[in-house]
């Protein structure tokens, strides 16, 4: 038999199989999927390839050439299955279809689409496939080296479409296999798997030749024939059972039991669930030692995640808090939070790298990015919100809320922060309060690097946003309550505004009090000593020791030292000037009259009380005053009686009883009951001097003054009277004389 025939051999021994197993089919696109392929190959005999190839035949690999022992022949070759790969496909470049009657060799241990294939096997599982052009036409396949043989792999028809046939190829010269197509056609070649030789053991451990199995603790060796029976024995463990699926083995000291408890489906391990969805899943506690700087931890790759180093102290975060701290009782739920901490103790951290370099601060709770991040030894600080008290390293006892609240305080102690951007710029400055977006944003005087006492309070949205203090002497012991209250103060002290806007303006000014939305809103910079109670009151104007209560009051008022008592920006109920010691009602005064008190309109008392008995008049002005009678004042005096014949006077003088009436605004609020007196206009014409006429045409009647009129009347009576009894006696004494 030649060469050839040989090979015809080997290709129809391996195609027949192939050809009898395969399911051809004709897909317009052959799909990459696996196939079966048979767990053993058993190439020709020996014998046989050698008695027909001569001595001096070029033997392939795996049939008895120099240096590959014959027993390598003997079969069967095991199986050896790869992820179904596709080795060719004309369809795509570099490649091209095959052209009528053309062969190619491929080699497949070195293909770039389907790596680590060996470079020693004794065959391939393929599965080919072929689509021809316009003929029926058929594909041979065989080892490099050998002719073609005269069976072929696989038949195709001019349908259009791929046609398909497993099998297995025997690895030609350096693995080669080549392949041949009768005409034009694309090709496909896939591979599941090769055969191969398995190489003798020669050694076990370190013994050689001849090794003698002995029977252990539950197994038994059993020699008959040519077969080696190991078995299992009953004692002591027993026989394993079978149980179901995803049980696992345990042992209960005497046999072993399937166990659910502990499940695993290859993928996924339960404990106490059989039916796990992560690769872990416990439906009970788990339980770890104390933490050691080795023990008790739960790790992330290198990192410590999870641990509780340190009495009653708990870190959860990559890298937080570490394992030679003495701290206790801490609380740490971040990366690298507490990362630093040496002695510290009943501090809560609370997010990325907060408190990362604090040591031995206590009582510190951090809540936020980087909030605290550089503490490093100041206590009782509370700090919740992105880069809160970021900065700080020793002040003490500092409370921040929001955003940035005292991100850049340094020493300060005992601040109180609550708002996004709440005293932002804080360094040294201490007691302050800020709550508010932006309050006290801007403060930022650093006393030398340290800490002083500014004592400012700014509740609300930009409440003293631009306080900035240029020594430890100003911008402090100021409040300010309400959004944009304060905004613009700088170096102002002592100064409290409580109300939207009140005191926006005000820069540098001091002791100034504003109470109500946009009270002293528009005060000069260095207006002081303000007081202003009310809505708008002293809203638009300016000056200094003013104080002005109640809505819109003294909201236009540019002077100082003036009271303005009002329920609106254009009237003004009572108006003062504290310099001058005057008070007008009712009216603003422009020229002031001298009066302490000056009424634009009536005045009314209900009671009068005191320990004296006096009159009350009013000047030629209108001011009222003590009913002076001091002969010092006085000149010209003569006796009523010698200017005014008093008894005419008071014969022409009428007695009248009368009723108010209440239609005349004057009089809406008189007594409504029956009243006695005169009328002005009748004791006018006779007595004039007791008898006033208003601005507004009314006469009023000083009736004290009647008492003069009435004295004099008096004494003429009385001399009448005198006279009268004196010639009654002197005509008595006649007639008693008779």
């Amino acid at each position: 038999m030649s060469r050839s025939q040989v090979a015809v051999l080997i290709a129809t021994a391996v195609c027949v199989a192939a050809f009898a197993n395969a399911q051809p089919t004709a897909p317009s696109d052959p799909p990459l999927a696996n196939w079966t392929a048979p767990p053993y190959w058993t190439p020709p005999p020996v014998e046989h390839i050698r008695q027909h190839l001569g001595e001096s035949g070029n033997a392939e690999r795996g049939v008895g050439t120099e240096g590959t022992p014959e027993t390598t022949l003997a079969g069967p070759l095991p199986f050896f299955a790869v992820n179904p790969c596709r080795l060719v496909d004309t369809r795509n470049a570099p490649d091209h279809p095959y052209s009528d009657g053309e062969t190619r060799v491929y080699d497949f241990s070195t293909n770039t689409n389907c790596t680590g294939l060996p470079s020693t096997p004794a065959a391939w599982s393929l599965n080919v496939f072929m689509k021809v052009a316009s003929h029926q036409a058929f594909l041979s396949a065989w080892p490099d080296g050998m002719s073609m043989p005269v069976v072929a792999t696989l038949v195709a028809y001019p349908t259009g479409l791929f046609y398909n046939n497993a099998a297995i190829v025997p690895a030609g010269n350096d693995d080669k296999i080549d392949v041949y197509c009768q005409y034009a056609a694309d090709v496909a070649i896939d591979i599941n798997g090769y055969y191969a030789v398995v190489p003798l053991v020669e050694h076990v451990n370190t013994l050689s030749g001849d090794v003698t199995l002995a029977p252990g603790s539950n197994v038994d060796i059993s020699p008959s024939g040519n077969t080696l029976t190991i078995s299992m024995t009953g004692a002591p463990g027993g026989t394993l059972p079978a149980g179901s699926a995803g049980q696992t083995l345990r042992s209960n000291g005497s046999g072993w039991l399937a166990n659910s408890f502990l499940y695993n489906d290859g993928s996924k391990i339960g404990i106490g669930t059989t039916g796990p969805n992560e690769q872990l899943e416990l439906t009970g506690n788990l339980r770890l030692p104390y933490t050691t700087g080795s023990a008790g931890q739960v790790r992330m790759g290198t990192f410590p995640l999870l641990h509780a180093y340190g009495q009653t102290s708990v870190y959860l975060g990559l890298d937080s808090g570490n394992f030679t701290t003495s701290g206790y009782q801490n609380a740490a739920v971040g990366s690298s939070t507490l990362h630093n901490l040496t002695t510290g103790c009943h501090n809560v951290a609370v997010g990325h790298e907060t408190m990362e370099g604090d040591t031995s601060g206590d009582g510190n709770t951090a809540v936020g990015f980087w909030a605290l991040k550089v503490n490093t030894t100041a206590d009782l600080n509370t700090a919740c919100g992105f880069t809160s008290l970021e900065a700080n390293t020793t002040g003490a006892e500092n409370t921040a809320v929001g955003a940035s609240s005292l991100t850049a305080n340094t020493v300060g102690a005992d601040n109180v922060a609550v708002g996004s951007g709440a005293l932002a710029a804080n360094t040294t400055a201490s007691r302050n309060t800020a709550v508010g977006q932006g309050a006290l944003a801007t403060q930022s005087y650093d006393g030398s690097i340290n800490a002083w006492e500014a004592d400012n309070t700014a509740v609300g949205a930009g409440a003293l946003h631009a306080n900035q203090p240029s020594s430890a002497g100003n911008g402090n012991y100021n409040t300010a309550i309400g959004a944009d209250s304060m905004t613009k103060n700088t170096t102002g002290w002592s100064n409290t505004a409580i109300g939207y806007g009140s005191l926006w303006a005000n820069t540098v000014g001091f002791n100034n009090t504003a109470v109500g939305g946009n009270a002293l809103l528009g005060a000069p910079v260095a207006g002081s000593y303000n007081t202003a109670v009310g809505f708008d009151a002293g809203g638009g104007g300016g000056g200094s020791s003013n104080v002005l209560l109640g809505f819109g009051a003294g909201f236009s008022e540019i002077g100082s030292n003036r009271l303005h008592i009002a329920n609106s920006r254009d009237r003004t109920l009572i108006w003062g000037d504290f310099l001058a010691g005057a008070v007008v009602v009712n009216d603003t005064a422009t020229v002031l009259t001298g009066a302490g008190l000056d009424v634009n309109g009536q005045i009314r008392a209900r009671t009068w009380s005191g320990t004296g008995l006096f009159s009350v008049c009013r000047d030629g002005n209108g001011v009222l005053m003590p009913c002076t009678s001091d002969a010092r004042l006085k000149t010209n005096v003569v006796a009523l009686s010698d200017e005014t014949d008093v008894m005419a006077v008071l014969g022409r003088l009428r007695g009248v009883a009368f009723d108010w009436d209440g239609s005349d605004p004057r009089a809406a609020h008189a007594r409504a009951k029956r009243e006695i007196g005169f009328i002005a206009q009748e004791v006018e014409a006779v007595l004039p001097e007791v008898v006033h006429q208003e601005a507004d045409g009314y006469r009023s009647m000083d009736y004290a003054k009647l008492t003069a009129l009435l004295v004099e009347v008096a004494k003429e009576q009385q001399a009448e009277i005198e006279g009268l009894r004196a010639r009654l006696a002197a005509v008595e004494a006649r007639v008693g004389a008779r």
